[in-house]
């Protein structure tokens, strides 16, 4: 797929000259830059902090969690020795970066080199905590990201064929309707095509089970769908067909989804896929056991003084829909003591802890067991002066699964939200959402207890935002 763009770049630079449709952010970019010689850039800092809400004698004792009651889904459980190391025999929080004062540095710039080619780039430098030693480097980290992009448009008399393509780092990124891929960084070669009112979507996906704990290489995931429109609404019918390599094997999924939407207005969607190999378990299966599901709800409602962002899912797997998609060999930490242990073979960033709970590796944790899910997820503004908004945001899930025990749990941040020069944010509130380095995925622990967050940032976009 890259030496395929490699020709495309070629093949558009002695084509028909035609005006260029490109993004004008990138990653976690923000809309402040500077211009010069279709060059932009920016550099903005970042920092994340959490103090607990008890009497100072008590300061060092260790917050205590909510925790699923079947061990398989808890930390670590068949690695003793990260056990002992990490000291995970307990119900408490461990160590995490939010409560050693640590920031970020986000490099970006653009470069523009034709109207149809443009590369990205960002450097992210991270100090995970300067109670740990300001020249500790075991908690300094650099995370590089790129991107080229070719957007192109040729004239069909009064019809025209949209070319695009993109290598590199995608945020953030989302298949289809969030049944399987979603909330994940990735990297990736994409190719779309766009035709009238039809779409097609190739992405070649670098090795899954190096980062996010899902027991996947490489995934080939192509997407045809029809855009039909009336008026301000749209419909959405697609039909997608996803490869997935898995410790030398490989399965397939047929997907087909359908979305209602109004631009960021308002979405009604559903997808339905079914999973399929040449394994016995498979081929013996009923087919409610290959299948998934998911029906979601999403609203952006706008007033003068209030904004309102919700979005609501409710998700069905099948027995085997995410059997063997699990694996712990990711760590985020070394296996060494637990304080100052923050960055291991693997890196959670510190801009990570600000996305939502779900993602497809949450569902994975029950390996051949059936379940359904629901989740919640509210983000409600209301501005009280020209520079401060009360900010609540909500999100919470409930598992069901066929064998194992229901999980129910919530996370909440309720705070007022400081509008500074050059788009700079200051957050300062209560809540229960901690940084969890002790899974195979980056995710969240549920604090019995609340703590005082104070968030400091841009307003950061997504490089990608596909839903």
């Amino acid at each position: 797929m890259r030496y395929f763009l490699l020709g495309l770049v070629i093949f558009l630079n002695l084509g028909t000259k035609a005006d260029g449709l490109y993004e004008t952010g990138g990653l976690l970019a923000d809309d402040s830059s500077t211009k010069k010689r279709n060059f932009t850039w920016s550099v903005s800092l970042g920092s994340f902090q959490q103090y607990k809400i008890i009497p100072p004698s008590k300061y060092n004792d260790p917050l205590p969690v909510r925790l699923p009651s079947d061990p398989i889904l808890q930390r670590r459980y068949d690695d003793p020795e990260i056990r002992r190391l990490w000291d995970l025999e307990n119900n408490y929080a461990t160590d995490n970066p939010l409560f050693h004062f640590p920031y970020f540095i986000d490099i970006y710039g653009k470069q523009q080199l034709a109207p149809w080619l443009s590369i990205e780039f960002r450097a992210i430098v991270e100090h995970r905590g300067l109670s740990y030693g300001v020249y500790n480097l075991k908690n300094i980290a650099v995370l590089p990201q790129y991107r080229v992009n070719v957007d192109k448009q040729f004239r069909f008399g009064k019809d025209s064929l949209n070319l695009e393509g993109k290598v590199g780092y995608f945020n953030n990124f989302s298949f289809d309707e969030r049944l399987t891929i979603y909330n994940l960084d990735i990297e990736a070669t994409l190719a779309r095509l766009k035709f009238k009112k039809w779409n097609l979507h190739i992405i070649h996906i670098g090795d899954l089970q190096q980062s996010v704990g899902l027991n996947i290489g490489d995934a080939l995931h192509s997407s045809l769908f029809r855009v039909n429109n009336w008026n301000s609404l749209n419909l959405k019918l697609g039909i997608s067909h996803a490869l997935f390599d898995m410790a030398d094997q490989f399965y397939q999924n047929v997907d087909f989804s359908v979305a209602v939407y109004q631009k960021e207005n308002f979405r009604v969607y559903t997808q339905w896929s079914y999973r399929y190999s040449t394994l016995a378990f498979h081929k013996n299966a009923d087919l409610d056991e290959n299948l998934a599901a998911i029906l979601g709800f999403k609203v952006n409602y706008q007033r003068k003084k209030t904004t309102i962002s919700h979005r609501i899912e409710a998700r069905y797997y099948g027995k085997f829909y995410n059997t063997f998609l699990k694996t712990t060999d990711v760590h985020y930490r070394e296996r060494t003591p637990i304080y100052g242990n923050t960055i291991g073979p693997n890196l959670y960033p510190l801009y990570r802890f600000d996305r939502p709970f779900g993602q497809w590796a949450v569902y994975n944790e029950y390996n051949s067991d059936a379940l359904m899910a629901g989740s919640i997820e509210l983000d409600y503004l209301r501005r009280i002066s020209k520079f401060v908004k009360l900010r609540v945001n909500l999100d919470m899930h409930v598992i069901v699964p066929r064998e194992m025990q229901v999980f129910a749990f919530a996370f909440y941040e309720c705070g007022a939200q400081f509008s500074l020069p050059q788009d700079y944010l200051l957050f300062a509130g209560i809540s229960n959402k901690g940084m969890n380095l002790d899974k195979h995925y980056p995710t969240h622990y549920v604090f019995m207890e609340p703590v005082v967050q104070i968030k400091f940032s841009k307003e950061l976009a997504d490089f990608d935002r596909t839903k």
